[in-house]
C-alpha cells in the first residue's frame, strides 16, 4: 500500500487551466488572421463563424487577445452563410487552391500547467482505413449481391437474428474484419441489393465469407430458415418502405465522403477553429468521423481547409444548421477535457462549547481505500482531536453553527447548479448520487504537535494542492455487519421504496453486476451493466446495458467530489458525478461480446445465500474481462421525501490477476474480495434529466431546467417555520435527512420529530469518540 504525499509547509507545483466560472481556449494565431469572437465577424472571411462569448459585445471579446473564455449555457448566435453559386471543387476555392485532403501537419498538444494527458476525443472509435479509403472514393476492394431481404431482417431485429445467425450487424462485420461495407441498390434487379467491400483483399474474403454463411444460415432448407422466410415475408408496403429507405440511407451516407469535384454549392459556410490546444484531428478523428451525424442529418460535406471547417450544401437552414452544430462540437470537445471539481465542507467539531482541534490518524483495515488500487488511496483518515480544543469563535456558538449550516447548503446548491451549467454540452452516460464513507486525506500538509486548528485546517482543504477522497464503502466491518438491521429498524425516517412492500423488512433485493472487459483498440474499456430481479421462481433480467470507460481509466470519470465532512466521526457524505462514455447502439460491440453477453448466468441458490455471500454470476471463458463487480441491494426512500436510499453489499471479482483460479465449466473464478457494504442516496427526478445527456446529437446541448427548487425540491414536514431564502430549504432538509440517516446507520439515538431550529438540525452530535487501541 502506497503511502499518503505528506508534503512540507509549501506544495509541489501544480496549477490547473480549467478555472470554475469557464473553460479558457487559446487564442490561435496563424499567419494575420486572428480569430473573431463573432459570428461573420473574421478580418478575411466574411462567412466565418467562431466560438462566441454570450454576454459580451464585439468589442470586448475582440480587443481581448489573450485568452477568450467560451461559456456554455446560451443560444448561439445563427453565423452568416454564403448564397451562391460556386463551382470551386471541395473547399471553395479555384481548382488550383490546395485540395482539402491535403491535411495539415498535426500538432502536439502544447504542454500546459496542470495539463498531463491528451485530450479525450468525441468519437468513440477511429476510422479504419477501409473505411477512409472509401471516404476517398477509392474503388471497392469486392462485391457481393444478396436478396434485399437480408438487408431488412439485419436492420429489423437484430437480436433475434443474433440467436438465429452467426452475424447479425454489417457494420461490427466490419469491425472485426478491419473493412467497410456499403450496401448499394442493385441496378438488374429491384429485389436484390449489392454490398460493396473496402479493404485488404484477404479482409473482405474474411467478411465475403462470414456474409455468406450469414445468408446462408437465413436463407436455407433448415426449419429454422423456413421460419424466418414465413416472418419476414414483404408486402407491397414494406417492399416500397424498404426501397426508399435504401436510397435515402445511400443519399445520407454520401456526405461522409469527401465531394466530387467541380460541384456548385448554393450555400457554404465556414467555422473558424479557435484553439490550437485541441486539434480537431486528435479530438474528431482523422477523417473528422466524429462529425458524420452532422454531415447526415443536415446533408452537407463539412472538410477540413486550412484553419477551418468548411460546410457546403444545397440547402441554406441545413448549411446554418450545420455550422451551429460544428461549433457546439467544440463545446462538446471543451466539455469532454473537464476535470473533476474538489470541493470539500466541513461541520463544526464543538465540544463543552470549544471548536476541537483536528489531526491525521492511520486506520488499520485494508478495505477503506478504492477498488481501483489508486496509488494515492491510502489509509490515513481525519478526525477531531477529544482532547485539545481552540479558541472560542466570537459570537454565540450555536448561531455560528447555524449560519456555517446554511452557508453549507448554499454552497452544495451552488456547485451543483454550476456542474450542470457546466456539462450542459457534456455526452455521456452522467449520474449523481450521495454516498457516505471515510474520509481520507491523500496529500497534506504536516501538522503541528498539537494538530490543525479548525481554521487551519479549513484553508489548507481550499489549497489547490491539498487532495483528499471519500471510501466507496462504509470502511468499518463492525458497522457494515449490523447496517442492514438497523435500516430496517428505522421506520420512522425511512419507508419502502416499492408499492408492492408493506414495511422495510419485506423489500427484496435488486441483483447486479458491472463486467469491465478489455478493449485493444485503446479507445476505453468496455463496461457492461446488468440488473437482476428475484421473481420468487427465477431470477429474471430487468435492464442491461453496454458503455465505454474513458482511456486509461478503469472506474467511472468521476466530475464532482463534494464531501460534507463531519470531522468527529471521521466520515463525510460525498456529492459525486460520475460519467461513461455512450454506446449508442449494439453495432458498436463486437459479436464476440454480444455473445458473451447472452451466454451470462446467474445461480439462484448462491444468489439467495445472504449468510454465506459468494460469486454468484458466471460467464464463459475468452473475453479479456479485468473485473466483475456484483452486488445486493436494498432500496428505501426518505419519509416525506423523493430520495431514494440504496443499501448495497459488493464483492469485487479480479479476473485480471494471474493466480486467478479458473473454474470447472462455468470461466475463471477469479480472486473474490470479502463483501464490503456502501450506503447512497438520490433524488428520483435526477435520472431523467442526466438521461438527456447520453442521447445529445453531435454538437447540440441539454435544455432541461437548471434550478435548485428542482434539483433539491422543499420537503420540510408540516408545522415546521419556512426559511427566508426559499431555494435554499430543499438543500437543507436533505443535509438534515443525511445527518439523521448517518445517526440511524451508526446506531445513534434519535430524537422524536418536532419543530426544531436550524441549529438543531444541523449541529453534530457530541460524540465522546476514543481512539482504539
Amino acid at each position: 500500500m502506497v503511502s499518503p504525499k505528506v508534503l512540507g509547509n509549501t506544495y509541489e507545483s501544480e496549477e490547473h487551466s480549467i478555472k470554475a466560472g469557464a473553460w479558457q481556449v487559446r487564442n490561435a494565431q496563424r499567419g494575420n488572421r486572428s480569430i473573431q469572437a463573432n459570428p461573420g465577424q473574421s478580418g478575411s472571411r466574411s462567412t466565418s463563424t467562431a466560438a462566441s462569448t454570450p454576454g459580451r459585445t464585439s468589442s470586448e471579446v475582440t480587443h481581448q487577445t489573450s485568452e477568450p473564455l467560451i461559456q456554455f449555457g446560451s443560444d448561439p448566435t445563427p453565423p452568416e452563410i454564403t448564397l451562391g453559386t460556386n463551382t470551386g471543387g471541395a473547399t471553395g476555392h479555384s481548382k488550383d487552391s490546395k485540395s482539402d485532403l491535403q491535411r495539415p501537419s498535426q500538432p502536439s498538444v502544447p504542454t500546459q500547467a496542470g495539463y498531463r494527458r491528451p485530450p479525450r476525443a468525441l468519437f468513440t472509435e477511429r476510422d479504419n482505413a477501409a473505411r477512409r479509403a472509401w471516404r476517398q472514393k477509392a474503388q471497392e476492394t469486392g462485391k457481393l449481391v444478396i436478396n434485399r431481404i437480408f438487408i431488412e431482417m439485419e436492420n429489423q431485429n437484430p437480436r433475434q437474428a443474433l440467436r438465429t445467425a452467426s452475424f447479425p450487424k454489417l457494420e461490427q462485420l466490419a469491425g472485426e474484419t478491419g473493412t467497410h461495407i456499403q450496401v448499394k441498390q442493385y441496378e438488374k434487379s429491384g429485389n436484390n441489393v449489392t454490398l460493396l467491400f473496402w479493404g485488404q483483399k484477404q479482409q473482405v474474403d474474411a467478411a465475403k465469407a462470414i456474409a455468406s454463411r450469414w445468408i446462408s444460415e437465413l436463407g436455407g432448407e433448415s426449419a429454422k430458415s423456413r421460419a424466418w422466410a414465413k416472418l419476414w415475408s414483404l408486402t407491397p408496403e414494406l417492399q416500397q418502405r424498404l426501397e426508399k429507405k435504401l436510397v435515402d440511407d445511400e443519399q445520407r451516407q454520401a456526405f461522409r465522403q469527401h465531394p466530387e469535384t467541380g460541384i456548385t454549392f448554393p450555400a457554404i459556410g465556414n467555422f473558424l477553429w479557435p484553439t490550437e490546444e485541441y486539434h480537431p484531428m486528435q479530438v474528431l478523428g482523422k477523417s473528422y468521423e466524429a462529425l458524420d451525424e452532422i454531415r447526415m442529418d443536415c446533408r452537407c460535406y463539412i472538410v477540413w481547409d486550412d484553419d477551418a471547417f468548411k460546410i457546403m450544401g444545397h440547402d441554406k437552414d441545413m448549411v446554418r444548421t450545420a455550422a451551429v452544430r460544428v461549433r457546439g462540437a467544440l463545446f462538446q470537445v471543451v466539455a469532454r477535457q473537464l476535470d473533476m471539481r474538489n470541493i470539500y465542507i466541513l461541520q463544526l467539531p464543538i465540544k463543552n462549547g470549544a471548536l476541537l482541534n483536528i489531526r491525521p490518524w492511520k486506520s488499520s483495515s485494508d478495505d477503506q481505500v478504492r477498488r481501483d488500487k489508486d496509488p494515492d488511496m491510502a489509509q490515513t483518515l481525519v478526525r477531531a482531536d477529544t482532547d485539545r480544543s481552540g479558541s472560542l469563535p466570537e459570537g454565540d456558538l450555536l448561531l455560528d453553527s447555524a449560519r456555517r449550516s446554511r452557508l453549507n447548503a448554499i454552497r452544495m446548491r451552488d456547485m451543483t447548479i454550476e456542474l450542470l451549467e457546466r456539462l450542459r454540452y457534456y455526452k455521456g452516460n452522467v449520474k449523481m448520487e450521495f454516498r457516505l464513507g471515510n474520509f481520507m486525506l491523500l496529500r497534506y500538509r504536516h501538522p503541528p504537535d498539537s494538530g490543525w486548528q479548525f481554521e487551519d485546517f479549513e484553508n489548507m482543504l481550499k489549497e489547490q494542492q491539498f487532495k483528499g477522497a471519500v471510501s466507496q464503502v462504509l470502511g468499518d466491518e463492525e458497522l457494515e455487519g449490523m447496517i442492514l438491521k438497523r435500516i430496517t429498524q428505522a421506520d420512522f425516517l425511512l419507508e419502502p421504496s416499492s408499492t408492492f412492500s408493506t414495511t422495510l423488512e419485506d423489500v427484496r433485493p435488486t441483483y447486479s453486476a458491472k463486467i469491465n472487459i478489455h478493449n485493444p483498440s485503446g479507445t476505453g474499456n468496455y463496461l457492461y451493466g446488468l440488473v437482476f430481479e428475484d421473481t420468487g421462481r427465477m431470477f429474471q433480467c430487468t435492464s442491461q446495458n453496454w458503455s465505454k470507460l474513458d482511456p486509461g481509466c478503469s472506474n467511472p470519470t468521476k466530475l464532482l467530489n463534494l464531501p460534507l465532512i463531519d470531522l468527529q466521526k471521521s466520515s463525510a457524505w460525498a456529492l459525486e458525478a460520475t460519467a461513461t462514455q455512450v454506446v449508442s447502439d449494439d453495432t458498436q460491440i463486437p459479436s464476440i461480446l454480444m455473445s458473451f453477453a447472452e451466454r451470462l448466468a446467474v445461480d439462484p441458490r448462491r444468489a439467495r445465500d445472504h449468510a454465506n455471500p459468494t460469486r454468484f454470476i458466471w460467464f464463459p471463458e475468452g473475453v479479456p474481462v479485468n473485473y466483475c463487480d456484483q452486488k445486493v441491494s436494498w432500496t428505501f426512500r426518505l419519509i416525506g421525501s423523493m430520495y431514494q436510499v440504496e443499501v448495497a453489499r459488493h464483492q469485487h471479482i479480479d479476473l485480471k490477476n494471474e493466480n486467478a483460479a479458473m473454474g470447472r465449466g462455468m470461466g475463471p473464478l477469479g480472486m473474490m474480495a470479502k463483501p464490503r457494504w456502501s450506503v447512497t442516496v438520490c433524488h428520483e427526478g435526477w435520472s431523467a434529466p442526466l438521461a438527456t445527456h447520453a442521447n445529445l446529437k453531435v454538437g447540440e446541448c441539454t435544455t432541461y431546467a437548471i434550478e435548485a427548487t428542482k434539483w433539491f425540491p422543499k420537503d420540510s414536514p408540516p408545522g415546521r417555520a419556512s426559511n427566508a431564502h426559499k431555494d435554499q430549504e430543499g438543500c437543507a432538509s436533505l443535509m438534515e435527512k443525511l445527518i439523521k440517516l448517518e445517526r440511524v446507520i451508526r446506531g445513534e439515538k434519535i430524537e422524536a420529530e418536532g419543530t426544531s431550529s436550524t441549529s438543531d438540525h444541523f449541529e453534530p452530535e457530541t460524540n465522546d469518540y476514543k481512539e482504539s487501541d
